[in-house]
């Protein structure tokens, strides 16, 4: 696969991680105390509100990595694990392209 190919992988993944980061922003809003909703659904849309909360901080980690691939793409660094400096194989990036660790030191 070409680095133009793989560039253009990452900027997609970028662009759906950052509109599932609005998405969850605005999920996470919080819930108005003055709102006509009985305490088990404003328990249960805390409870939403605190998995969307975890959700959200997953894809800004993924978002900040995918960046980081993406400045490396066509340099010698592009697909070398961080941790042990082996080769992360192409079937891993094409999976994941925020991956900065290959299957071993990811474990």
């Amino acid at each position: 696969m070409k680095n133009s190919e793989i560039e253009e992988l990452i900027k997609k993944e970028i662009d759906k991680t950052r509109k599932l980061i609005e998405v969850y922003k605005e999920e996470t809003k919080p819930v108005a105390p003055d709102c006509a909703i009985d305490i088990l659904a404003r328990n249960d849309a805390m409870n939403n509100m605190s998995r969307v909360s975890a959700l959200l901080q997953q894809a800004k980690a993924k978002l900040t990595a995918l960046e980081l691939s993406l400045t490396k793409v066509g340099t010698p660094q592009f697909g070398k694990c961080v941790g042990c400096g082996k080769q992360i194989p192409i079937g891993r990036i094409l999976v994941r392209p925020e991956s900065l660790y290959c299957i071993e030191c990811s474990e």
